[in-house]
């Protein structure tokens, strides 16, 4: 099976790449992020539906974590897009009662109000690079001094994996004990940094192949579970190293669902790898010692009401004589809106650190009734 991403893949990262420019939240100039979306597409059409679009590397540390709920204890760019997400579905599901939807359709339940996607209808996920964890430990490995990766590959010492009588193993921190596959990893993957309770998102993803990203509320109204059909990742094909793309592919695979195949049926995504470059990856920015990741994420859902009658904007204005698709992405306009206002169809926010930017620390503790995520 191939590792790449099909022309159509990429023109939708390039896609999302150009809501992403048009948001214009960017690191500064020294500093690094990691770009998630989610997406939705049709048997029918060539075209995609962004959903939500997250940015971020940080998480609080378990010194610091949000017990009211005034700050995102987890700020990477896949788990808030994946808020994102959640956030349009429950509200697709307010505009279907209202107008109806492309997207979803309701079940024919008089007792329940149950939902699904339409026939046709998958979700995608994309990310700029592999997700941390335990599908990343040997890409990153790859590309560190020698010494270092020996260090992590280490059994013994601080942050060492520990099995129990049953045989059961306690999580790892971070990128330790990178010779070990299938273990659950805390954030982040840096030894200096304060240690969390935040589970990395090789194992968050992978929890979705098994249980669905719709979460407790989410599996009131959409009882079969919403998944993840295939999965678009960004920088290993940048490599240009082809025994490590392999590697790289049969990490993805076994950590973001295939290592749960013992005992529990799953709705595997596939995953592929796209050659399409993120501005503001850590690769394109280079390893300097200067260079370090932002502490500032964005979080976007669209909010554009669906109409049925009106089709989706393709995506890219031509193909070339040859065939393939020439990835030239128009400007992301949302349906009901001109190409200048086209990131007010969405909601926005950003965060630093996990709280609200803007937000005196005095007023962290307030909780509103109209949270963003």
């Amino acid at each position: 099976m191939t590792h790449t991403s099909t022309s159509y893949d990429d023109v939708h990262v390039a896609s999302i790449h150009a809501l992403y420019h048009q948001l214009k939240i960017y690191p500064q100039s020294s500093q690094y992020t990691v770009l998630a979306a989610f997406y939705l597409t049709q048997d029918t059409s060539p075209d995609c539906e962004i959903i939500s679009l997250g940015t971020g590397t940080k998480c609080l540390p378990e010194t610091r974590i949000a017990f009211q709920g005034e700050a995102v204890n987890d700020s990477h760019a896949e788990i808030l897009a994946r808020r994102g997400a959640l956030r349009w579905l429950l509200e697709e599901i307010i505009r279907e009662k209202d107008q109806g939807s492309q997207w979803i359709e309701r079940l024919q339940d008089v007792q329940h109000h149950h939902y699904r996607f339409r026939e046709g209808i998958q979700l995608h996920l994309y990310i700029s690079t592999v997700p941390c964890g335990d599908a990343s430990t040997r890409f990153l490995a790859a590309f560190q001094d020698p010494e270092i990766a020996s260090l992590k590959d280490s059994s013994h010492g601080v942050g060492a994996v520990k099995v129990h009588s049953e045989g059961i193993r306690t999580a790892a921190r971070g990128r330790d004990n990178y010779h070990l596959f299938n273990v659950l990893r805390t954030k982040p993957g840096r030894a200096d940094s304060p240690p969390t309770l935040s589970l990395s998102c090789s194992d968050k993803i992978a929890s979705w192949s098994w249980l669905g990203i719709q979460g407790t509320l989410g599996a009131y109204f959409f009882q079969r579970g919403i998944y993840i059909s295939k999965i678009v990742i960004g920088e290993v094909l940048r490599s240009e190293d082809i025994d490590l793309t392999r590697i790289v592919s049969v990490d993805c695979k076994r950590a973001l669902g295939g290592r749960l195949d013992a005992r529990y049926s799953l709705h595997k995504p596939v995953v592929v790898f796209t050659p399409v470059p993120f501005l503001h990856s850590r690769f394109t920015l280079g390893s300097g010692a200067a260079t370090t990741s932002s502490n500032e994420s964005l979080c976007w859902y669209a909010n554009t009401p669906p109409s049925p009658r009106i089709p989706p904007r393709p995506l890219w204005s031509s193909i070339s004589s040859d065939g393939n698709t020439k990835i030239q992405p128009l400007s992301v306009t949302r349906r009901g809106g001109d190409q200048e206002n086209s990131s007010h169809n969405g909601n926005m926010q950003v965060l630093i650190n996990g709280y609200k930017r803007g937000t005196s620390p005095k007023h962290r503790q307030r909780v509103k009734d109209d949270k963003f995520l």
